[in-house]
């Protein structure tokens, strides 16, 4: 999946084209292409790979940090990374 750069895309698209009523501005095969094209705001599959890099780390910390002052606060950035990963999945809900 790849989320669109929205006000890029409306800057690419040309204003005046929208102004004729009845006539076909766009075909599908133009709008299409316009976000085949689009520039992408971010890429998920990296935003993914950093998050689950991250929590890699912070696994690692808590498993050093058991029985120390630390435990709750590795737990906690556990937890963040976590929620931010199934956020971007699309799957944490409050």
């Amino acid at each position: 999946m790849r989320l669109i750069d929205a006000d890029a895309l409306i800057e690419f698209i040309d204003a005046g084209h929208l102004r004729h009523p009845g006539e076909l501005v766009f075909s599908e095969l133009d709008v299409v292409n316009m976000l085949q094209h689009a520039p992408t705001a971010y890429d998920i599959d990296r935003v993914m790979e950093q998050l689950s890099l991250e929590r890699s780390k912070a696994v690692i910390s808590l498993g050093e940090s058991k029985g120390t002052a630390y435990e709750f606060c590795d737990r906690c950035v556990l937890d963040a990374y976590e929620k931010a990963i199934a956020i971007v999945k699309g799957g944490w809900n409050r």
